[in-house]
């Protein structure tokens, strides 16, 4: 098995940031084609869904095969896969015939193949990366979810009118051919086999699948980290759903103030990924999942509500996201370290289409509440509501949905206090790495007897 080598891991870093970083340039200029083609929010929106769905899906089935195959070959399939999508795209407008339908298919591509990207990279860190560092390179994987997210629009908003969309998507195949090179190339070693993990392969791949959630089910320590970010991740979304009617409403829909907040949450979460990367994390990671709960729902939601200056609202988007990455690479580190290396494509695989199972929800469940329910309450001043909250939220356009945020965020705090005081949360990192210790000490001895 090869060593582990921090360096080999940071060169793919890059060219995976770097890969994301163009990706992100053409989902925004493909966004601004389908608008000045179609006009249609509702077509704008299909891409998204052509993405997600495929995406559900194949989650479902990518831990087993990420698990059977090497780590190098799943990255560089699912990283050709996008390049396949992106190549469509460009041939269409190359041949002059370029299609909503072509971009949809590009989706879908993407789709399945992010559906293996994620659980992928994330199992390869513990291969590559000593354990003392595994909390920093979580936080490089944080600055790789966040940074492009600043930049890119910005660099693909300036090029678009220069080099059109045909330049745009060459950048983005050229930046992913290379980071499929870099796999390719460096070494990435092999997961130790485990009694357990070679055992499950002779199982069919739905039932390797759905042993992903039995793993998670069967240790309490870990189902409740899970329930934790299942709940979490509820009213988050809600929450997250509900920013971009809030501000608009706040700032008598002012577009403009909409994209400062959105860009100082950007701006948090690289902050916090870079601080992540630079310093190794709690020692007890569980108070970093709930430091960074608590900062999200308190500076994020239950603040972010009750405000309507445009200045706070900037400054309680940058503090609240500040928390994700916290949470996020406090959390990751501990399921690296406690789970057996050949079964962390089936297991990641599960604990992302869990997190997953909120998003189509989470949506719909704010918006239905938030004009059905909280919106006429606050606007109409003889109400309960209107009268004991209209001090604090007003009784205005927005006051009904700031008030929800307000409220989600209330109930993740709540949420992280009870946690405090679950032991199986609490001692869930010492409880499963002796778990760990004896099942490893089990699979040794049963060796030498064989």
């Amino acid at each position: 098995m090869a060593e582990k080598s921090l360096r080999n891991f940071i060169i793919i870093w890059i060219t995976q940031l770097l890969s994301t970083l163009a990706s992100t340039m053409t989902t925004f200029a493909v966004s601004v084609w389908v608008y000045q083609e179609t006009g249609s929010a509702t077509l704008m929106a299909g891409t998204m869904t052509f993405y997600i769905a495929p995406f559900i899906i194949s989650s479902f089935f990518a831990g087993p095969i990420i698990d059977k195959y090497s780590r190098k070959f799943t990255l560089a399939v699912s990283d050709s896969m996008a390049i396949l999508g992106t190549l469509a795209i460009l041939a269409s407008f190359i041949y002059g015939r370029p299609s909503i339908v072509v971009i949809y298919a590009a989706a879908i591509l993407n789709g399945i193949g992010g559906a293996f990207q994620w659980p992928a990279f994330a199992s390869t860190i513990s291969l590559m990366v000593p354990k003392q560092h595994i909390s920093r390179a979580n936080g490089l994987m944080s600055i790789k979810s966040s940074g492009p997210g600043i930049v890119g629009p910005i660099i693909a908003g300036a090029l678009y009118p220069i080099l059109g969309m045909s330049g745009i998507l060459l950048i983005d195949i050229a930046s992913c051919a290379l980071a499929v090179s870099a796999i390719l190339i460096l070494p990435i070693p092999t997961p130790e086999k485990s009694k357990t993990g070679q055992a499950r392969k002779k199982q069919n791949i739905f039932r390797q699948a759905a042993f992903g959630f039995v793993y998670i089910f069967k240790r309490p320590a870990l189902f409740t980290i899970q329930l934790y970010f299942l709940v979490m991740n509820l009213f988050g979304g809600m929450a997250i759903a509900l920013t971009t009617p809030l501000v608009l409403a706040r700032t008598s829909g002012n577009a403009a103030a909409l994209g400062s907040v959105r860009s100082a949450a950007s701006a948090g979460m690289l902050l916090a990924g870079l601080l992540m990367t630079a310093w190794s994390g709690f020692k007890k990671r569980t108070n970093g999942i709930l430091l960074g709960g608590f900062i999200i729902a308190f500076f994020g939601q239950l603040l972010f509500g009750i405000f309507a200056s445009v200045p706070i609202l900037l400054a309680l988007s940058l503090l609240g996201t500040l928390g994700g990455p916290i949470a996020n690479t406090s959390n990751q580190a501990i399921w690296q370290v406690v789970v057996p290396q050949d079964l962390q494509g089936r297991v990641f695989s599960a604990r992302r289409l869990i997190a997953w199972i909120t998003q189509p929800l989470a949506p719909l469940l704010a918006g239905v509440l938030a004009d059905a329910v909280f919106e006429p309450a606050m606007l109409n001043s003889k109400s309960i509501a209107g009268r004991t909250l209209g001090g604090i939220f007003g009784n205005t356009a927005g006051s009904g949905t700031g008030l929800l945020v307000s409220l989600t965020g209330l109930i993740m705090v709540c949420v992280v206090v009870c946690y405090c005081f679950i032991p199986a949360f609490n001692n869930a990192e010492a409880r499963l790495e002796t778990e760990l210790k004896a099942e490893l000490e089990t699979e040794a001895i049963s060796r030498l007897v064989e």
